[in-house]
């Protein structure tokens, strides 16, 4: 009998088995039939998603269970993975144990997980995709996760639903070239273009013309969907991101973040207690919770899903549902435990040498607390055992939270590791609550 399985928010009283490898590439397509593009997109994201299976051993409790690749066995990963789950036992008390993980190897993970036993009742799973399908087994959860994950398909069924949403046209990549995209062009100027794809802003680009919009779909074939969408300008709206528990009963809000860009790809997200939604900002987003339970998408435990928007005073504009766990789902959650919603919090994904591994994990030591009166204090999230090539230099990538003053983290982290490590500590651009 399969048990129950889902994007599960964390908390629950039945124990769960979390498993997730990257999973977005294989929502919408074949393995067999994915471009470059999406061959390249599908590694990163596997090398992301590994960051996340270090958080999850905070996210859970003593009962829970997680599965991590085999590489996080070697050294000198395993000595960091030992580091990170002394700090979470040390910072939060009830977390999954070193003797909780279940180790898998990367190449054919979801079947390795599906050959052995399984512990748990639960099966946590960071969305239902064609990937997990070894786990899963269900030809009709991925039907509904492409469903109510699909850009294409809420921007055609939301407007009916009363959920406020930008102008977007849906076409065939063969059709760009019609009279209607010409004049949603010249109607809109530069716009926003959608592929089906990774979280992240991956996938999504802005254009100005039929022939950039035909340049950024070069890749894909003639019948792919492709949306185009009015872009909203950055400089009056403010983009947000929430987290929704789903149950078979009701929606509630778990979480308020603001999402934070460097170089145009999502980074991190800023959390605190000063971020609110007006009344109708709570309505729209609880309105977008029972859209996706109305599709199928809930449980008695509760699934996740979350929800990003544009916010102008009152108004808001919803553009996208991750019917799944979230980016920002795992800070939220960290910060919560830590019980420290009312400061300013800053989130967000780096990079870091391996060779100064240690000495990141030294200065993190330094600052879990805030010893020394300066104001902030730095948490770890998670990290990524896959060293990667940028820019003819070895890099891994960390994940972290920053608690406090922002601007006297980034003197500090510069003294202690330079500027070359850690360089988009210098990219983000905090919200004035965070600077000092």
């Amino acid at each position: 009998m399969t048990r129950p399985f889902g994007a599960f928010v964390p908390g629950q009283t039945r124990p769960v088995f979390t498993v997730m490898a990257g999973d977005d590439c294989l929502l919408h397509f074949e393995r067999d039939a994915l471009n470059a593009k999406q061959r390249q997109d599908d590694l990163d994201n596997l090398v992301l998603t590994a960051m996340l299976q270090v958080a999850l051993t905070y996210m859970g409790t003593s009962r829970d269970y997680v599965a991590l690749h085999t590489l996080f066995q070697e050294q000198p990963w395993a000595e960091a993975l030992a580091f990170y789950n002394d700090t979470f036992t040390r910072l939060l008390g009830d977390v999954v144990p070193s003797s909780h993980y279940r180790y898998y190897p990367t190449e054919g993970f979801y079947d390795a997980v599906a050959d052995a036993p399984m512990p748990g009742e639960l099966l946590g799973l960071y969305m239902v995709s064609g990937s997990n399908m070894p786990l899963h087994a269900s030809e009709e959860a991925w039907a509904l996760s492409r469903r109510v994950n699909s850009k294409m398909h809420f921007a055609a069924t939301a407007p009916a639903a009363g959920i406020p949403v930008p102008q977007t046209m849906v076409c065939k990549r063969d059709a760009l070239r019609s009279d209607a995209v010409a004049a949603f062009f010249k109607r809109h100027g530069r716009v926003m273009i959608k592929l089906q794809g990774l979280a992240g802003a991956r996938n999504v680009s802005s254009v100005a013309s039929v022939e950039e919009a035909l340049a950024y779909t070069a890749d894909f074939p003639g019948d792919v969907d492709v949306a185009l969408q009015e872009r909203l300008p950055t400089d009056e709206y403010t983009e947000m991101t929430v987290d929704l528990t789903v149950t078979d009963e009701q929606v509630t809000i778990t979480n308020v973040r603001q999402i934070l860009f460097a170089d145009g790809l999502w980074v991190g997200n800023y959390i605190c207690n000063d971020l609110s939604l007006s009344q109708r900002q709570r309505e729209v987003c609880l309105q977008v919770g029972e859209y996706v339970r109305n599709l199928g998408y809930h449980a008695p435990s509760g699934l996740n899903c979350g929800i990003d928007f544009f916010v102008r005073g009152d108004d808001i504009v919803v553009i996208e549902i991750n019917a799944r766990l979230t980016g920002g789902l795992f800070p939220a959650w960290l910060i919560k435990r830590l019980g420290v919603e009312a400061e300013p919090t800053i989130a967000f994904i780096d990079m870091l040498s391996p060779a100064r591994f240690a000495d990141y994990r030294a200065f993190v030591q330094r600052h879990l607390q805030d010893d020394q009166g300066q104001g902030m204090r730095i948490v770890p999230m998670g990290f990524s055992p896959f060293v990667q090539n940028v820019d003819g230099q070895e890099r891994i990538f960390v994940w972290q939270i920053v608690v406090g003053d922002y601007e006297r983290f980034r003197v500090l982290k510069n003294e202690a590791l330079g500027d070359d490590e850690l360089p988009t500590v210098a990219l983000i651009q905090p919200p004035v609550g965070a600077r000092s």
